[in-house]
């Protein structure tokens, strides 16, 4: 059982809605001067009850008047139950039936219809009422739904409709909190001593005090100071509650309405998405074109946008199918979520439906919607994702928004299928297609044969150049990929070198007679050998050029030939280990050596004495403290 629900009110403007939620909750929800002195809420207000149950109750009450139909839009996202609020003096009216459309549209499970100001009417006229009212629910959610008559003046009813509330909140499914966290913002202020609030219904997860947090489509970071549900200080907020989030480090010019927070990386924005779209059937025709630019409603957003059709240039009231839609600004989407269109420009509710795919790819107008899968269809969904998916690799949960029960049915699924690799060992667990993975082993394979065959004398591929190669790998799944080719046998890793297995760097030629030369030119003064720039003018007056010795320097360092311990200086790796040890014996008695000491201990100048201290600092044998040196790790 659930210990929380959200209500959310909706009707005509003038219907009662604020006062019904007053008297249900002691609380008055219009907070603004101008909503006061008008006398109609302008800005989503909120309550609430604890019911008999013990059950929390948090009312939205949402405005009533047409040119506020996007708040109520965002005040009923995302609602267990919905109050359809009808006077009893003028019954059902204009934003009635376009708040009943929309309450449809968004899929909510169950509702209650609430008829006000009794006291103004007849009995007479209230058994009229009904049946009207029976007339408007009809074909919709509310059709059986139970009717209680009001009245505010009175409180009449009023313990009836909190009683019938509790009952249903008693039935309703306990929300899965194991996903990544998704919140819709839907009110951002500022309280001194606190910094930047912002509420919001928690959609999807958990969210806990000191959690990090990212701020979406803008990407911008933050922590969560404090958490208030119901005006209680609480350490955590569940998905399905009305939740207020202190974030002291972001400004309020930084947030918007219609943004949304959520867990980091969990998500991304969107902004082409396949969808289900239902048109309205009713009074009014409506007709929806290819290209048409619409409004589109999601969570606690707005966003103009065009409806992209397949196969078909339009469709009219009541008619359902598949189809696009590109927005103009990006939304953090996922399959299943809800929406709602309306037209552009006269302003009118037309239609919703569901979110099949919140990453798309663009088809062209002529080409059916025939690779939309079924969103519980999780094989053919990664396949269809991988397949248009810039990166060969993605994070099981970054993409698909999965709560714990979920992934585990899921990777079953994916291991049981011959189509995917999954990796690594650990979560969280990459999944890639098969083909794709193996297409990728063999560029990889092939891009290291070609070039040993044209650089011999080089021991291997930069890694970081190799991933620059890779389309789309961010390090993590370039790390992760890596590491499968070496436990698969197919290449091998020295420091930042990738080669194939059991492949060495040859010297041969030239190569083999200049690499010779050098060596024991660096050879002949082990502790003050030559810098590069010497060496390169000494074997210059023995005809080589320029380019071809610095390229040769290059594949012998590559090659751990010699050991570069500077822009200036190399050394040979015997010498430097033979100062190593040396040097470690004396620290580990002396504690610390000064760099006059370590010139002394060695018998050399400065200018070697320096680039091997750094060198021993960069290394992480020892570090720098004031003017010293001291051993990193003080261990035999």
């Amino acid at each position: 059982m659930r210990n929380y629900l959200v209500v959310g009110t909706a009707g005509h403007i003038d219907h009662g809605k604020t006062r019904l939620v007053k008297s249900l909750t002691g609380m008055e929800t219009d907070r603004l001067k101008e909503e006061k002195e008008r006398g109609i809420s302008i800005e989503l207000g909120y309550a609430y009850l604890k019911l008999p149950s013990g059950i929390m109750a948090g009312f939205i009450d949402v405005p009533g008047h047409e040119g506020l139909v996007r708040k109520m839009i965002s005040g009923c996202y995302g609602i267990d139950l919905a109050l359809l609020v009808v006077a009893a003096d003028e019954g059902f009216m204009p934003q009635t039936y376009e708040h009943l459309a929309i309450l449809n549209l968004l899929g909510l499970p169950k509702g209650i219809i609430v008829v006000t100001k009794i006291d103004m009417v007849s009995d007479n006229d209230l058994s009229i009422l009904e049946e009207d009212i029976r007339e408007g629910v009809k074909n919709s959610f509310l059709e059986n739904a139970p009717i209680v008559y009001t009245s505010t003046a009175t409180n009449m009813g009023i313990g009836n409709l909190i009683e019938l509330i509790d009952s249903f909140s008693l039935s309703l499914p306990v929300k899965d909190t194991t996903g990544p966290f998704r919140l819709f913002i839907d009110r951002v202020f500022s309280l001194p001593g606190f910094g930047t609030v912002i509420t919001g219904t928690a959609f999807n997860g958990l969210v806990k005090k000191g959690q990090s947090i990212e701020i979406l489509p803008k990407g911008v970071t933050s922590r969560v100071r404090s958490i208030e549900v119901h005006y209680q200080s609480v350490e955590e907020a569940f998905a399905g509650e009305r939740a207020a989030l202190n974030l002291p480090d972001i400004k309020v010019n930084q947030i918007k309405r219609g943004e949304v927070i959520c867990t980091p990386q969990a998500y991304k924005p969107t902004s082409l998405l396949d969808l289900k779209i239902e048109l309205l059937k009713g009074k009014k025709n409506y007709l929806l074109k290819h290209g048409q630019r619409i409004r589109f409603y999601h969570g606690s957003n707005e966003v103009l946008g065009r409806v992209l059709f397949t196969g078909l240039g339009e469709i009219r009231s009541g008619e359902t199918c598949m189809a696009q839609v590109y927005l103009e600004e990006p939304v953090v989407a996922r399959e299943g979520d809800r929406f709602i269109i309306r037209s552009y420009s006269p302003i009118n509710t037309i239609g919703g439906g569901v979110i099949l795919d919140p990453y798309a790819i663009k088809r062209r107008k002529k080409t059916p919607l025939n690779s939309v899968v079924n969103i519980e269809d999780s094989v053919s969904r990664y396949v269809k994702i991988l397949n248009n998916e810039q990166s060969f690799m993605i994070d099981i949960p970054a993409l698909s928004f999965l709560s714990q029960k979920e992934e585990e049915e899921i990777i079953k699924e994916l291991l049981n299928s011959d189509k995917f690799i999954l990796l690594p060992s650990e979560k969280p667990l990459y999944v890639s297609l098969n083909t794709r993975f193996e297409e990728n082993k063999l560029f990889v394979k092939q891009k290291l044969q070609a070039y040993h065959q044209v650089n011999p004398h080089s021991p291997g591929f930069l890694l970081e150049e190799l991933r620059n190669k890779l389309t789309g790998l961010d390090v993590k799944q370039f790390r992760i990929f890596i590491k499968h080719l070496i436990d698969s046998g197919m290449v091998e890793v020295n420091g930042q070198i990738v080669r194939l297995k059991g492949l060495k760097a040859v010297f041969s030629g030239e190569w083999l007679e200049g690499r010779t030369a050098l060596l024991k030119l660096i050879a002949e003064n082990k502790l003050s050998p030559p810098t590069i720039k010497e060496l390169v003018e000494i074997m210059e007056k023995q005809g080589w050029k320029k380019d071809k010795l610095y390229n040769l320097l290059k594949a012998m360092v590559e090659a751990t030939d010699i050991i570069k311990v500077s822009e200036e200086l190399v050394f040979l790796p015997s010498v430097v280990e033979s100062i190593k040890r040396e040097l470690m014996a004396y620290l580990w008695k002396k504690e610390e050596i000064s760099p006059g000491d370590f010139k002394d201990l060695f018998n050399i100048s400065r200018k070697y004495a320096i680039p091997l201290l750094e060198w021993f600092d960069h290394q992480k044998i020892t570090f720098r403290d004031g003017n010293v040196r001291k051993l990193r790790n003080k261990q035999r």
